[in-house]
């Protein structure tokens, strides 16, 4: 009588562990925040003993992962440059007119290789437009355009790219 009574509290106790265990592992699946990225799975947990059958599924928990938002800076390049006479004008606006804030026609001036170019007064401009090399009076000439806009002086009987 006394190992049947042993034989059963062993099974009782064998019961009570293998449930415990079912409900640890349930609780470590469940827990586990640093698991890499699966799809979504079911555990399933199944202990038996005689007579008893234990049968634990929990859903496993699938970590998220936030996504980082980059954001890439914008670096705006500038069209050109404030027209005020005396203050610097871009490399690309040489021989470019422009009008200042009094209305004033300016023109962009490279002023040679050791000085950044800046924006000038210019002789008057009748509007004309002239080619490069072309021949001009020096007493009645003075600025024009070439046929892409950009300054040219009458020197020396010809029209020269410049200032």
């Amino acid at each position: 009588m006394r190992s049947k009574s042993l034989t059963t509290a062993l099974a009782t106790a064998t019961g009570i562990l293998a449930v415990v265990v079912a409900v640890a592992v349930t609780v470590v699946v469940l827990d586990r925040d640093d698991a890499p990225v699966a799809s979504p799975a079911t555990a399933t947990t199944v202990v038996t003993h005689t007579p008893t059958t234990v049968t634990s599924t929990a859903p496993a928990q699938v970590p998220t992962i936030e996504t980082p938002v980059i954001q890439t800076p914008v670096i705006e390049t500038p069209t050109g440059s404030f027209v005020t006479e005396g203050g610097e004008c871009y490399p690309s606006e040489v021989r470019s007119f422009g009008t200042d804030g009094a209305g004033r026609s300016l023109v962009c001036a490279s002023m040679g290789s050791a000085a950044p170019p800046r924006w000038v007064q210019h002789a008057d401009d009748d509007g004309s437009v002239h080619n490069v090399g072309d021949s001009c009076d020096d007493s009645v000439d003075s600025v024009a355009q070439d046929p892409s806009g950009l300054a040219i002086l009458c020197s020396n009987g010809a029209w020269q790219s410049g200032p």
